[in-house]
């Protein structure tokens, strides 16, 4: 009688020591597949439309880097090959960036903040180094 309740106990403790971890390996590999890792946006880049020079850094979807001597902080949420930047530091914060991958460097689109007086509201950044 012993017999059949060390054979339950040993399923159960197969079960809980094989068959779960591999069933959380196949639910981590299965979400991971649809995760894009940010675009490269790190380095110096030029805004074609007024010459203006921003520096930035960038380590995984953290951005940091200046605009004519001004601080930001930012983060990148990767949209498959655009990127939405919302900057949470610096004299613009709550400025948000759409970055659209074009030849020789990104297009960008900003909302979001009065820190930015233009007339326009899209810019290109073309890499300098």
């Amino acid at each position: 009688m012993t017999r059949p309740k060390n054979v339950l106990r040993t399923s159960l403790t197969y079960l809980l020591m094989v068959v779960a971890p591999l069933c959380g390996l196949m639910l981590i590999l299965h979400y991971g597949a649809t995760l894009h890792a940010p675009g490269a946006v790190g380095g110096r880049w030029q805004v074609v439309e007024t010459g203006t020079e921003v520096i930035i850094e960038q380590s995984g979807r953290y951005v940091r880097g200046h605009i004519e001597g001004q601080p930001f902080e930012a983060l990148i949420e990767p949209r498959g090959s655009d990127q939405l930047v919302s900057i949470k530091g610096g004299r613009c914060a709550g400025l948000r960036a759409h970055l659209r991958e074009v030849p020789d460097g990104w297009r960008v689109e900003l909302s979001g903040s009065d820190c930015v007086r233009a007339e326009a509201s899209g810019y290109t950044l073309a890499r300098v180094e």
